[in-house]
């Protein structure tokens, strides 16, 4: 079963380094310049990174789940 990652919460906003757009056809040069937040995904904890500036939004590509990074930890 996939995630549709329909619910986020915020986790951490920083100030605005780089694109998070991946492929890079994805960018958005509007929502450059203001934050870049990460966001979790309540269901099953995946995180990317979103740049926003406004109402300008670039989106980052999900990163691996909750039991994924759990399973990498204990493999380590």
């Amino acid at each position: 079963m996939s995630c549709t990652h329909t619910s986020t919460t915020d986790i951490a906003t920083r100030c605005f380094t780089s694109s998070v757009a991946w492929p890079h056809s994805d960018e958005d040069p509007a929502a450059h310049g203001g934050v870049c937040v990460e966001v979790e995904c309540d269901a099953c904890g995946a995180r990317r990174r979103e740049n926003r500036n406004g109402r300008h939004v670039e989106l980052g590509p999900w990163g691996p789940t909750r039991s994924e990074r759990r399973q990498a930890e204990v493999s380590a």
